[in-house]
């Protein structure tokens, strides 16, 4: 085996390790070091089979051989000329002749395809025979490899803590990334063993008890905004209403009725005809599907998918003409015909009574935004966020927030910040523009008082 290592680092560690064969007396072997642009080349013999590994820096050792006999042969009584018993060569695993393998510490794992730290990259590649080649290239890592990586990680440590939640999203995320093949297979037959907790998810038997129209709630004197001022300083600039021109936050009620028109029939309320056919959906999927998130709970995929495609899919398992499908694929229709905008995400919502909630929170409208670990969306570059209220009535929070984001500025350390609590009906729909999604944050707080079952229908646009 002739093997030459070169790098494009500076100071990096090498050495080679053998199990089977030795170093050419002729050759000096691999020095412990490599300078950046230094290229060694180091001989080894055997009278039969050569094997080892290599190690560079802190990465896991690449395991090579040449003319060694594949491990099944090895274990079993083969005859050597027999089918899958003859001698190969191969690179950091058994049947490979080319291999990238990538190491890191410390990775800290961002959206879309970006991860802080730095790593190195080994690429080996050895040829066929009895007097092989095998070449390495040392270098730094690239941004998609860094990712990739840094998502390795993350899925392996989701399946040694074996959390239902963590190891669902971290598949999907690996998937996203393009982790090996073989861990992500090998993480979906974990996920088979493990059972989700009861409660983490609206089983079909909840659903059909809590998340009855009948039980649809809307308390009297419910419509006008109710305003909290900073009241540390009457001029705060909090208070002032917005932090920058074109600053849009609305809620418009009837506009379920508006999107549906055609779609839903005349016979009813559009909002309880897509309430009811959203039940019905979730009815339909695996147990599961309508799981924890928070103090809410969403529909999706059993991968979590929320993409306009996946979110579908789930809403037309029961035939591709479902009420269900038709009227959210109605609500997409609508929303970019009626704002010029491309629908990009689609969140549905499950509020079975006063206690579910949906913590404050800007909407993510870009890939350098970070969502929570488990976060599985794939985020773009969004414009705004259009959401469709069906059910019981309930109050929207609006709070500015002052940090590195937002353009509004404290008037001092006591800063509280302006509150806004805005009630959304049935059929109403907020839509909030990507400048008041810079300067405030929104969500729906849990109720002290009864209330009945809530679906709202999230839209991020483009």
């Amino acid at each position: 085996l002739t093997l030459t290592v070169a790098s494009k680092l500076d100071d990096v560690e090498i050495s080679v390790e053998l199990a089977e064969g030795e170093l050419d007396r002729v050759g000096s072997g691999l020095p412990e070091r490599l300078a950046k642009g230094q290229a060694v080349t180091a001989e080894f013999r055997s009278a039969g089979a050569i094997s080892g590994a290599l190690r560079v820096a802190g990465a896991p050792p690449v395991p090579f051989g040449v003319q060694v006999r594949p491990a099944a042969a090895r274990r079993a009584p083969v005859p050597l000329g027999a089918l899958g018993a003859e001698p190969t060569n191969f690179v950091a695993a058994e049947g490979r002749s080319r291999s990238v393998v990538a190491h890191a510490d410390g990775l800290e794992l961002g959206s879309g395809m970006d991860a802080k730290g730095d790593g190195i990259v080994i690429e080996a590649r050895i040829g066929p025979g009895h007097r092989a080649l095998m070449h390495v290239a040392v270098r730094r890592a690239k941004r998609k490899e860094l990712a990739r990586l840094a998502q390795e990680q993350s899925l392996i440590a989701a399946m040694e803590s074996k959390k239902y939640s963590s190891l669902i999203a971290q598949i999907a995320r690996a998937r996203m990334r393009k982790v090996e093949t073989a861990l992500i297979d090998q993480a979906g037959r974990l996920l088979k063993t493990i059972q989700l907790p009861d409660n983490q998810f609206l089983s079909h038997k909840e659903l059909g008890k809590l998340m009855k129209w009948k039980r649809v709630t809307c308390p009297s004197g419910g419509s006008a905004d109710d305003v909290v001022p900073c009241s540390a300083a009457s001029d705060c600039p909090c208070n002032a209403g917005e932090a920058q021109p074109g600053e849009v936050c609305d809620v418009t009620p009837s506009m379920v009725a508006r999107a549906l028109e055609g779609v839903a029939p005349g016979d009813q309320p559009a909002d309880r005809w897509l309430f009811k056919a959203l039940v019905r959906a979730a009815m339909l999927a695996p147990e599961g599907c309508v799981w924890k998130s928070g103090g809410k709970f969403l529909l999706t995929n059993e991968e979590r998918n929320q993409s306009p495609t996946a979110i579908v899919s789930v809403l037309e398992r029961e035939s591709p003409n479902s009420d269900a499908g038709r009227g959210v694929r109605a609500l997409v229709d609508f929303t970019e015909q009626e704002y010029r905008f491309r629908v990009t995400a689609i969140q549905l919502n499950f509020h079975p009574n006063n206690k579910s909630s949906h913590k404050q929170h800007r909407d993510i409208y870009g890939a350098g935004q970070k969502g929570g670990i488990n976060c599985t969306c794939s985020f773009m570059k969004c414009t705004g966020t259009v959401c469709f209220s069906l059910g019981s009535s309930r109050q929207i929070l609006t709070e500015t927030i002052v940090d590195g984001r937002s353009k509004y500025e404290p008037c001092g350390e006591d800063c509280e910040g302006c509150k806004t609590y805005r009630w959304m009906h049935s059929g109403s729909a907020m839509y909030f523009n990507a400048p008041w999604n810079g300067n405030h944050t929104h969500g729906v707080p849990p109720l002290e008082e009864a209330c009945g079952p809530r679906i709202s229908v999230a839209l991020l646009c483009a």
